[in-house]
């Protein structure tokens, strides 16, 4: 059938309405076509191609593989063997990729290999179909490689000509203009120790290939860079003090380190930082010094790219001989060798941020980078210092002072501008260090309270991930257990009791951070026992650098106080006790039958101290067992001590709840407590209560409110009172209830508890009978 005869009918005939379908043949002429991704690039850049041509979709069940030569407009068709595409088969002017890469002088793309197109230099390029039956083709390969790239000596704004279905597309060369920024908001108001700041370098010159994210490497030797200090390096003659070396026998001499520049560090720790990553092969490698049998400084047979300590440092001239293990015995590539000093005043470093694309086709190249600020306790031992992080997209730097204005931390990039111009861009911000605080919580604690001390300084924020922690060390400072610290000023921070330091060690003090990044610490400790009232409490921290990059002491006091105690009894006024022996009875009702008079009834002192010193726990019960309380019944000139308590653990005084401060006991005061003079003969030798007598308690405060010991004293007498017996009623019916109240102090014996009497105390008395309402209590 000719399908060049026109549209053709194709008719089912059927019961009820026929079904048709209408045939029109033509060529995919109209619906071909070629896309660039970018239609300018820079210098190295992939380029990707993508055609949409179903005239070449030759086998609808599988992927396949098109060849195109750009020169001679022809192409082949790939299965298992090449097979000469026919563009006779109605292509019209699709199937034919021409490609003109020097359309106004040098060259500007150039073929290379990839993992799906191994061919070179034969004028051809590969083609995949993205998907069986797509009929869309790419030259790009699994790994996001194309098999097109611009030229490496490419001219900025020489253009190639790219041809497909006679539609031409130009594809020029170009520089972008960078900016390198510093993101000061990423960490707040400012720059911490222990903060991380974002770092985006924008670029269009790094974006090389639009299919994968880029990464800045040691493949260049342009890479954003810091220095501070003055480290000795390979290279100084680019920004990123990167070298490129040619090995010979995988060795490389670093000409510009010398051990006379090596030994003129001066900071208490060296170390060597080394990235060999660009040197084919590499495992690791070795520094020696370039004398014949000079020892071996330093090596890492694991990891091309790492910082360490070194040892063996050359002798005067002697230069420094790199060996990188691993890689051929003969190769061109990138290094950094870098020798660093660090201690008290010294920071000499080089960090490089290896930046990495942060989105497909962005050119928006982001990092971060994080300073640790020295103290004393991170300075003054070699184990101490910090690590550091020099060849990475997250880098981490030691500063030794505060690098602020012209001195701050400065990230330099040598770009090429759009203009074409080698224009050096760069970004910084000031790593301050600042005025530490350290405070109590109030101005005046006693023995047992809890004291809050608070450290406010940003230096000490080390790590802004973690909380960061001081402990208290065997001195009883917070230091790193050298016994010479304090006197040096090398500790953080200590706290004295009249001049002593107090056991911080041993009452568990740790300074800790409130938050991961917050440069508070809170410790807390309880005024030991051992106290004396009247004593002034100090705290001193060393501000290792404060705002102005000065050492100096500050600190806070406070003073150790004690509060006046008192004493009170719950009366004023106590009924005479009285006994059960024969003329010291409190006799029944003479019309009473059985017994005759009422048992031995003892009068109940409570006795309340009231004295916060001794509130040691602020939620538990405390007790008073070490002083004491003294109970006098006196009688004229003569006085009889009843008891001594609070001075033991048998006599107690008991916080009445948690945290009151307030002590209670109760004392017993039977009918003979009293003095021996003037007792009755009934007494014999023993003392006795008589109405009048004065009861004294005397309160021995160790501690009052002005330093020393003093006494407090409460006092009551014994009385005698008149009892009064009343009705509810003056007339009552046959078989209503009476209601009596006798109202008797003397019967009041203890304050704390309710007492009961027989009724036989009283007597009913009428017409019917007389006789006593007991034996019922009342």
């Amino acid at each position: 059938y000719d399908l060049t005869l026109g549209s053709a009918e194709i008719v089912l005939e059927q019961a009820g309405p026929d079904e048709s379908v209408l045939l029109d043949y033509t060529s995919m002429e109209d619906f071909a076509g070629i896309e660039i991704d970018r239609s300018a690039a820079p210098v190295g850049a992939e380029v990707h191609l993508t055609i949409t041509d179903y005239q070449l979709n030759i086998d609808p069940t599988t992927e396949e593989t098109i060849i195109f030569n750009f020169i001679t407009g022809t192409a082949k068709w790939k299965l298992t063997t090449n097979t000469d595409l026919s563009t006779a088969n109605a292509c019209d002017t699709n199937c034919t990729l021409l490609i003109n890469n020097a359309t106004n002088g040098p060259i500007v793309l150039t073929e290379t290999s990839t993992a799906d197109d191994a061919l070179t230099g034969q004028d051809e390029l590969l083609f995949t179909e993205t998907s069986a039956n797509s009929g869309v083709w790419s030259n790009t390969d699994s790994s996001d490689n194309a098999s097109l790239n611009v030229v490496s000596d490419a001219t900025r704004g020489t253009t190639a000509t790219i041809d497909y279905n006679d539609s031409s597309q130009s594809f020029s060369v170009s520089t972008s203009t960078g900016v390198i920024d510093m993101d000061e908001s990423s960490v707040g108001d400012e720059w911490n120790s222990g903060e991380s700041m974002a770092i985006t370098l924008t670029d269009g010159d790094l974006n090389l290939n639009t299919a994968s994210e880029q990464t800045i490497s040691f493949n260049s030797t342009n890479i954003p860079t810091i220095v501070t200090g003055s480290p000795v390096s390979a290279n100084n003659t680019n920004l990123a003090r990167v070298l490129e070396v040619t090995l010979v026998d995988n060795n490389s001499t670093l000409a510009l380190i010398t051990g006379t520049l090596i030994t003129a560090m001066t900071g208490l720790e060296d170390r060597v930082s080394v990235n060999v990553s660009d040197c084919t092969g590499a495992t690791g490698w070795k520094l020696n010094g370039s004398d014949a049998g000079s020892a071996q400084m330093a090596t890492s047979t694991t990891s091309t790219n790492s910082v360490t300590t070194f040892n063996n440092s050359p002798d005067g001239a002697e230069s420094v001989i790199l060996t990188v293990i691993g890689s051929a015995a003969t190769a061109n590539c990138n290094v950094a060798v870098d020798f660093m000093s660090f201690g008290n005043g010294v920071n000499d470093a080089v960090y490089r941020l290896l930046l990495v694309e942060d989105a497909y086709d962005s050119g928006a190249f982001i990092g971060s980078i994080e300073y640790i600020m020295l103290n004393q306790l991170n300075s003054d031992r070699v184990q101490d210092i910090p690590e550091v992080t020099t060849n990475s997209d997250a880098i981490k730097m030691v500063l030794a002072v505060d690098h602020t204005g012209t001195s701050a931390p400065r990230i330099q990039y040598s770009d090429t501008d759009s203009d074409g111009q080698a224009t050096n861009i760069a970004d910084q911000a000031d790593a301050n260090t600042h005025s530490g605080t350290v405070s109590f919580d109030t101005g005046n604690y006693k023995i047992a309270d809890t004291v809050t001390v608070t450290l406010v300084d940003m230096d000490l924020n080390t790590d802004s991930s973690l909380i960061d922690v001081y402990t208290a060390d065997t001195y009883d400072v917070i230091g790193d257990n050298t016994s010479a610290d304090e006197a040096a000023l090398l500790h953080i921070l200590d706290v004295k009791i009249g001049g002593t330091n107090v056991d911080l060690n041993g009452l568990g003090f740790n300074l800790v951070e409130t938050d991961v990044a917050s440069g508070i610490f809170v410790a807390t400790f309880q005024i030991p026992s051992t106290a004396t009232p009247g004593s002034d409490l100090a705290v001193n921290y060393v501000d290792w650098l404060d705002a102005s990059g000065n050492k100096i002491e500050v600190g806070d006091s406070a003073s150790i106080t004690a509060t006046s105690g008192t004493i009170t009894m719950d009366r004023s006024v106590y009924p005479v006790p009285f006994g059960n022996v024969t003329n010291m009875m409190f006799l029944e009702h003479g019309t009473a039958t059985g017994d005759a008079s009422l048992a031995q009834c003892d009068v109940t002192v409570w006795i309340t101290v009231t004295d916060a010193d001794y509130n040691t726990s602020a939620s538990g019960e405390d007790k008073i067992t070490d002083t004491t309380v003294t109970v006098i019944i006196q009688r004229g000139s003569a006085s009889t001590t009843v008891a001594t308590l609070g001075d033991s653990t048998a006599n107690a005084l008991i916080e009445t709840t948690p945290d009151s401060g307030v002590f209670e006991i109760s004392q017993t005061i039977t009918f003979t407590s009293g003095p021996d003079n003037s007792c009755p003969t009934v007494f014999g030798a023993n003392g006795c209560i008589l109405q009048g007598d004065i009861i004294t308690v005397e309160y021995t405060d160790k501690n009052t409110a002005s330093g020393s010991a003093g006494t407090a004293t409460d006092s009551a007498t014994f009385d005698l009172r008149n009892g009064v017996l009343q009705s509810d009623k003056s007339v009552y019916l046959i078989g209503s209830d009476m209601i009596l109240t006798l109202i008797e102090q003397d019967f009041n014996l203890d304050s704390d508890s309710s007492e009961s009497y027989t009724l036989k105390l009283i007597e009913w008395d009428s017409d019917a009978a007389t006789t006593t309402l007991g034996p019922e209590l009342l």
